[in-house]
């Protein structure tokens, strides 16, 4: 099964918030990273400011997209980085996934969140076009896997130091944290720490 680790910034805690970033590391190893253009800046407070969209890649850079290849692999994976619209990065988004999805058929893409309540709703609304959860391609399942819930029920708190949980370098931590790419790739091994602990197959 193809394992999606998720992770979004967006302008607030609220329904009508809009993405500012998205990451997605594929177990495959590939990975999706996604800046918008278009997201609504009168919902942007100081702290997003200071430690969101101050940490963005391409803050100097209005419309890209750089695809790199696997190569030699399999079923020619490839990652991406872009910047654009939402309507742009969804196009670039579903191609990616379905080409994640399409190296094993037998099994839809399973998405591992942090804390999703209002990640996964606003990826939702962005793959569907603004849709339902029932409009959401078959290929993805429809249930996320929270890191939340995983942590508690294993006895840990569920707002556990994510960083120091999985023994990485916390300097660097805060100059990278609120990047939505590297986030993702913390919730991934998060989870592979979960996963050693209780003598489950890692998902690889």
């Amino acid at each position: 099964m193809g394992y999606m680790y998720y992770d979004a910034e967006f302008t607030q805690l609220q329904r009508n918030a809009t993405f500012i970033s998205i990451g997605i590391k594929s177990s495959s190893g590939m990975s999706f990273y996604a800046e918008f253009n278009d997201y609504d800046h009168s919902q942007v407070n100081k702290w997003l400011l200071v430690n969101v969209i101050s940490k963005l890649r391409y803050n100097d850079v209005d419309n890209f997209i750089n695809k790199v290849h696997c190569n030699p692999c399999p079923y020619s994976a490839y990652s991406i980085d872009m910047k654009g619209t939402a309507e742009e990065v969804r196009i670039q988004l579903l191609d990616w996934l379905q080409h994640e999805w399409a190296a094993d058929e037998k099994n839809q893409l399973k998405f591992f969140v942090d804390c999703y309540a209002h990640d996964w709703v606003l990826l939702i609304d962005l793959l569907t076009d603004g849709q339902t959860s029932m409009e959401m391609p078959e290929f993805i399942h429809y249930i996320p896997i929270d890191l939340c819930g995983a942590l508690w029920a294993r006895g840990y708190d569920p707002d556990i130091n994510r960083v120091q949980f999985v023994g990485w370098d916390t300097d660097q931590y805060n100059t990278s944290q609120h990047n939505a790419l590297y986030d993702a790739i913390i919730i991934q091994e998060c989870f592979n720490r979960l996963y050693n602990e209780t003598n489950l197959n890692t998902p690889e």
